[in-house]
């Protein structure tokens, strides 16, 4: 596609196309994670006999098992390599994905969640620093985003597959399917993905330096303006995945077999917000891009809040608000994390790690604020979207205005 800036790695031998393929399918962990099995919720609560909240707290066990994970593994790449950081991960993915297939209440199921996403971290968070280990600064953000428009396609199929499979069998099938998706990116990245972070930039590296990078990240006003105006608009996401289920399927009485489409109209705004961006990224940079954004997030957001408090406008004015907040994530989730890499380049895994926390640990209080408001009406998912959108733009003009 375009030549790395790391002529030096390993990682340049690998076909630019085929590296984007497999990076977008490990990046989309979370996705495949999360969206497959959001059909099955009220099933799930059902099976175990367990309240909605308790159900949907499996969510904030999966955020807050994948904020960990992130944390960790980040750090750990910059010190001992991508590659054996990432297969560990995958591994512990692997099994805690069977371990949930086998659950037999609900606490052992929200236990083996957050083991899950604590593996499935590595994927995440690794994809985008093998990226910036090749790419310089614009030219990662137009590779996060098309890689991203990869990752895409699993929210929008992941519901749809789900709910398919609960056609034909229960929801521990769902569970199965994700091990077995797991098994494939190990055996990709086992074939196909080489160490991208050369030993010569590890050995500079102590093992305490490593995590005491995070410091260094969060004393710099303009790289927590640019993670917190992300992980707003991330926020806001993780609550509408948290609330929709509930929303669409119980309180407008939408099957389960055509959630999928719903929230296929929000995974298609995102995918057209990268694509748009991987366009523009190059002439008018990150800043200006993710700046867009967020201006995109918190007009969504705000009239969201406008149909949480009045009704006014029904399902539909939903579904088109959330197409404005969601989709915005297409120009921030890119612009914002490669502008943080470029802020911190010999610590690469740690910005990345900083972003993906935010990222997870706001999804984690979102989707908590929205069980807890939970009065089975849409309110508290358009309360907590519409407060989330204006905080984003805070950060973002207030924290990062400096950087110009």
């Amino acid at each position: 596609m375009t030549a790395p800036v790391n002529n030096t790695s390993p990682a340049g031998a690998v076909n630019g196309r085929l590296l984007i393929v497999i990076l977008g399918s490990l990046a989309a962990f979370g996705p495949v994670a999360i969206d497959m099995y959001l059909p099955s919720l009220p099933e799930i609560a059902r099976s175990l006999s367990a309240s909605d909240d308790s159900v949907q707290r499996t969510l904030v066990a999966f955020f807050s098992g994948f904020c960990f994970g992130i944390l960790i593994y980040g750090p750990l790449s910059d010190r001992y390599g991508r590659r054996p950081v990432l297969l560990s991960g995958i591994i512990l993915f692997i099994f805690a994905t069977i371990a949930c297939a086998l659950a037999q209440d609900i606490t052992m199921l929200t236990a083996f969640r957050f083991l899950q996403a604590f593996g499935g971290g590595a994927a995440s968070v690794l994809a985008r620093a093998i990226i910036r280990d090749r790419f310089g600064q614009n030219q990662a953000a137009r590779m996060l985003s098309i890689m991203a428009l990869i990752t895409s396609t699993a929210p929008l199929l992941a519901p749809s597959i789900g709910g398919q499979i609960l056609l034909w069998f229960d929801w521990r099938a769902i569970f199965i399917f994700q091990s077995l998706f797991g098994v494939a990116c190990l055996a990709a990245v086992l074939w196909r993905i080489p160490e991208s972070h050369p030993s010569v930039q590890r050995r500079v590296t102590r093992f305490s330096d490593a995590f005491l990078a995070y410091g260094r990240i969060l004393k710099s006003r303009i790289a927590l303006g640019y993670g917190l105006g992300a992980a707003a608009a991330f926020g806001a996401m993780f609550a509408y995945i948290t609330g929709t289920p509930f929303v669409y399927i119980e309180y407008f009485n939408v099957p389960p077999q055509y959630f999928g489409l719903l929230f296929g109209c929000n995974i298609l705004s995102i995918m057209s917000a990268n694509f748009t961006n991987s366009r523009l990224v190059p002439k008018y940079g990150v800043k200006r891009m993710a700046r867009i954004g967020v201006l995109i997030h918190m007009s969504g957001a705000l009239s969201l809040l406008i149909v949480g408090l009045t009704g006014y406008g029904g399902l539909p004015a939903i579904v088109i608000s959330l197409l404005f907040s969601v989709g915005s994530i297409g120009f921030l989730s890119a612009n914002c994390v490669s502008r943080l890499m470029a802020l911190f380049p010999a610590n690469a895994g740690a910005a990345a790690s900083v972003f993906g926390a935010l990222q997870f640990g706001c999804g984690a209080l979102a989707s908590q604020a929205v069980s807890a408001l939970n009065d089975g009406t849409p309110w508290a998912m358009c309360v907590v979207i519409g407060v989330l959108g204006p905080c984003s733009a805070i950060a973002m003009f207030g924290l990062a205005r400096k950087d110009n």
